[in-house]
């Protein structure tokens, strides 16, 4: 059966969903004359919509398409990292959300100047900022392939269309950003939440009735091939996805990420209270389970669907990312495959505004916001900060038509590279939590983490899901062994 170019309805569909997101998020968007309207909401949002808002931003079109893609052609020992995830949660509430949920800070990192000064606070901005910058550029990346497979006639998008996908997602994107503030991104993250989800059930509900015998079918068919699998206790360091790596990688992952990540601290920030901030929290863990739970299954069902018979079939992708968008492109009824198509650009677009409103708040907050007195001087942070969320848009773009000639499998690489700084920040982090407040301690703790985790990427096997671990254990150490051996000395 060959590729059916997307039709002028569901092309009218989507291009109805985006011109409404801009609409929302310019409606959303008020008279918003401080940088705190713009980046914390003036702590206005209710918990349960910061709650969805996390979940939706974790959640980009790598994911809705990757972990789809994992059991497809594998099995369903992802979902281990998704225990992680909840562990990581809970540790964040315990240990770090005191110290984090304070007045008076913009930015997460302005708590690093408080306790080891503005030189290690300006590293640690830099070092979120980029590693969140590439990440996001590779989840740009991931989204275009998606598009571009849904309106490609030949089944397989050419670099050009890549290129011209990437820059209409990230043009939408940064206007409402730019124009709505935390505000619009928070409370859009939630509708396209439940719109990307609604698009996995709808897959979900046509898959079933399209296979033999439905879900029971499935899952024996994937019982057979031996897909089923949820748990590996194999002890191998240089293995992904092993209950060990998954589950206390993802856990201080987690931990690093909405511990010292400003994307999702900010969110933190926006809350009412330190109980409502935990409540959040806390909850998204477990709503990420059922998510992740839902993408596998869709996975499975595809596999199931397609056993046997891709041989025969035209354009069928070589890439298992690519399986869910062709299920799409060539099963979905005309409008509903627009709205499908909306979903994946859903999932892209709320991670992607987190990723920019964040990184421009810790570029004020670390760079230029300080005892701001004057209505004008607000007014200027607003206009640096509307300029920041432009800039980092860019490079995203720049990253993603990059990414086109040496990305191979997105959700490892887009994991990769947060595991890779995520550990050393949860490290310093830690070291506020505990009390420590000399520079010098804070510093050579982030240089010994960052070393360690180089060596581990770049001198071994080492399967990236340590990085963090490692990361955070060594900044952490070497921050404590550095106090007790000044202290000794002095």
């Amino acid at each position: 059966m060959p590729i059916l170019p997307i039709e002028v309805v569901d092309i009218a569909v989507i291009i109805l969903y985006l011109l409404a997101t801009v609409w929302l998020g310019y409606r959303l968007s008020g008279r918003q004359t401080t940088v705190n309207q713009y980046f914390l909401t003036n702590r206005t949002v209710p918990w349960w919509a910061v709650m969805f808002s996390i979940v939706a931003t974790e959640t980009s079109t790598v994911t809705f398409i990757s972990v789809p893609g994992f059991a497809y052609s594998g099995d369903l020992t992802f979902l281990q990292i998704a225990f992680g995830y909840i562990i990581g949660r809970g540790l964040v509430t315990v240990l770090l959300m005191p110290t984090l949920f304070q007045r008076g800070i913009l930015s997460v990192y302005e708590l690093v100047r408080r306790y080891f000064g503005t030189g290690l606070e300006r590293t640690v901005s830099i070092l979120f900022i980029t590693t969140r910058t590439l990440s996001d550029g590779l989840r740009l990346l991931g989204a275009s392939i998606v598009l571009s497979f849904l309106f490609s006639f030949a089944g397989t998008p050419t670099n050009s269309m890549l290129v011209v996908t990437i820059c209409v997602l990230a043009t939408v994107t940064v206007f409402y950003t730019w124009v709505g503030g935390m505000t619009a991104v928070v409370w859009v993250d939630v509708i396209q939440l439940g719109l990307y989800l609604v698009g996995a059930l709808v897959a979900i509900g046509l898959l079933v009735t399209e296979t033999p015998d439905g879900i029971r079918g499935a899952l024996t068919l994937a019982g057979d091939a031996g897909k089923l699998s949820v748990l590996d206790f194999s002890f191998d360091v240089s293995r992904d996805y092993t209950f060990w790596s998954a589950v206390i990688g993802g856990a201080v992952f987690t931990a690093g990420t909405h511990g010292a990540d400003q994307m999702f601290v900010q969110r933190y920030l926006a809350c009412a209270s330190l109980s409502h901030a935990r409540r959040a929290l806390l909850v998204s863990g477990f709503v990420v389970l059922i998510q992740f739970s839902l993408f596998l299954l869709l996975g499975l069902l595809l596999w199931a669907y397609y056993e046997g018979i891709t041989d025969v079939l035209s354009g069928f992708p070589s890439s298992a990312d690519q399986v869910l968008a062709y299920f799409i492109n060539t099963k979905f009824p005309i409008g509903l495959r627009g709205i499908m198509v909306a979903a994946v650009i859903a999932a892209a677009m709320s991670t992607l505004s987190s990723s920019l409103n964040s990184s421009a708040a810790a570029l004020i907050g670390s760079f230029l916001k300080r005892s701001i007195k004057s209505v004008k001087a607000e007014e200027r942070h607003l206009r640096v900060s509307r300029f920041a969320i432009l800039f980092f848009g860019s490079i995203q773009v720049i990253v993603a038509v990059v990414g086109i000639a040496i990305s191979e499998r997105l959700i490892d690489d887009v994991l990769r590279v947060q595991f890779f700084s995520g550990g050393m920040m949860l490290g310093i982090f830690l070291l506020i939590a505990a009390g420590y407040r000399r520079p010098i301690v804070g510093a050579v703790g982030l240089v010994v983490g960052l070393s360690a985790t180089v060596f581990l990427s770049v001198g071994t096997e080492v399967s990236w899901q340590w990085y963090a671990c490692v990361g955070a254990c060594s900044t952490f150490a070497a921050g404590v062994i550095t106090d007790i051996v000044r202290n000794i000395w002095t």
